[in-house]
């Protein structure tokens, strides 16, 4: 093999009318790439820096960390969706100077293997809760609906740690409420 080695403190590639350049390498500085004459690339001492769009026809995937063969993060898009797959740890979205928003019509939060719901949010609808993928809570114009578990019983428990909580709860086809914690009337002074 045979090598094109060329030495100079800086090296220009231009058009022949020396109007539009393609790469510059300045010594100690950076090496620029351009597109018609307007830079879209420059390396820096911590990396570089990109102007414009830069575009990744589908199934190509961008990887970060790990190495090529298993990255740790991967983004994505397959011609119907777009996917964020993180393998290690936890991915954390965080905003240290306002608020995250997720904007979509329907978002719905699914264990990650069986894609059982845990929760799901419905524009002009329902905000649903979820317990073993099945639907405990559900938000409608008049208030919440608890749902049913598999015995066909409901109920609400709030309270403390240990167990020292109370109850309300129904049970399937009885028609009867039960109170469970016992009831006190608080009285003024």
């Amino acid at each position: 093999t045979h090598t094109l080695r060329i030495v100079a403190d800086n090296i220009h590639l231009e058009a022949g009318d020396f109007g539009d350049e393609f790469l510059r390498c300045t010594h100690d500085g950076g090496v620029s790439l351009y597109f018609d004459n307007s830079q879209k690339f420059i390396t820096t001492s911590d990396g570089g820096t990109f102007s414009g769009s830069l575009l990744f026809p589908d199934n190509q995937r961008i990887k970060v960390g790990g190495d090529a063969s298993s990255p740790d993060l991967q983004i994505y898009h397959d011609s119907n969706n777009t996917y964020m797959l993180n393998t290690t740890g936890n991915l954390i979205l965080k905003d240290t100077t306002g608020s995250i928003y997720l904007q979509s019509s329907n978002i719905y939060i699914q264990d990650d293997t069986t894609n059982e719901n845990i929760a799901r949010f419905i524009s002009d609808g329902a905000c649903e809760l979820y317990h073993d993928n099945g639907k405990r809570l559900e938000t409608f114009d008049l208030g919440i609906d608890i749902g049913l578990n598999a015995t066909g019983n409901f109920g609400i428990r709030w309270g403390g740690a240990n167990y020292n909580y109370a109850n309300i709860w129904t049970e399937y086809g009885s028609g009867d409420i039960f109170l469970a914690g016992g009831l006190k009337q608080k009285t003024t002074n």
